[in-house]
């Protein structure tokens, strides 16, 4: 998925729908921009500097954007919400991705929100990510994003990124996450077995109310990294992504190459 090519861009991303029908007061019924209550918790940096996605939970009917105003010792990020007061909306429970571009690489300067009196914001670094060397035959990636959908976060908390890969003949997604904390040390699915990624312990979840239903992940931590490569399909009728496939997922992680030789 690729980052935002302007100053700010709409959100797009829904992940989830509930069922019923709300107005979307959100907002003035003249459509002006109304910040939000949680403020921005968590972010995205592109591995060039410049990219910067933020999650957002919005009404069905709002239209989401993301500005920052930079200085040479920081980012300021602002992210609003647009929406008309008297619309007729579906009560949906959404989580969206809005995006911005900055005019220069955010380098060492401080990234803030400028709702929430200077807070700081924890952000993952896009050049600092592994990616995988080998996916199962016909997958091939859709997009980025926060938190794999199990619940996990650094303890202090910094994001977790997730990267989800779509495979043909709707098979089960796989996703590829990565944070700052160890994955064993929160809430996660309970361990099943013991296995080796390069020569550090790992383990192999599953769901603990339902173990068979074809969800698998696979877990570890390297230094102060830890990382989930995981495939739920949620009891449905995909074909699932086999452990077999997962560990070498999870073995080919290597760390991103920079353009013209090297590691990030």
């Amino acid at each position: 998925m690729p980052w935002g090519a302007g100053r700010s861009v709409p959100a797009l991303l829904v992940l989830a729908v509930a069922a019923s029908l709300v107005s979307c007061g959100s907002a003035g019924g003249d459509g002006s921009g109304t910040a939000f209550a949680r403020g921005i918790e968590q972010a995205l940096v592109a591995a060039d500097g410049r990219g910067i996605r933020v999650p957002a939970t919005p009404g069905s009917c709002g239209r989401v954007t993301l500005d920052a105003e930079e200085s040479a010792s920081r980012v300021v990020l602002r992210l609003s919400l647009e929406a008309d007061r008297d619309l007729v909306c579906p009560a949906v429970i959404r989580t969206v991705m809005a995006s911005t571009t900055l005019e220069h690489p955010l380098g060492n300067r401080d990234l803030v929100d400028g709702d929430r009196s200077g807070r700081s914001v924890p952000f993952v670094d896009g050049a600092r990510l592994h990616e995988p060397g080998r996916l199962p035959a016909g997958y091939v990636q859709r997009g980025d994003g926060i938190d794999s959908g199990i619940g996990l976060s650094g303890g202090d908390g910094s994001p977790l990124w997730a990267r989800r890969y779509e495979g043909i003949g709707g098979r089960a997604p796989l996703v590829v996450s990565q944070c700052t904390c160890d994955p064993a040390a929160h809430r996660i699915w309970p361990a099943r077995s013991h296995v080796d990624i390069n020569g550090r312990p790992g383990t192999i979840r599953t769901p603990a109310d339902d173990p068979d239903n074809g969800s698998y992940a696979v877990v570890w931590t390297e230094g102060a990294l830890g990382f989930v490569v995981m495939s739920a399909d949620g009891g449905s009728a995909r074909p699932a992504v086999s452990t077999k496939d997962l560990l070498r997922t999870a073995r080919s992680l290597h760390p991103r190459t920079r353009q013209g030789g090297g590691t990030a």
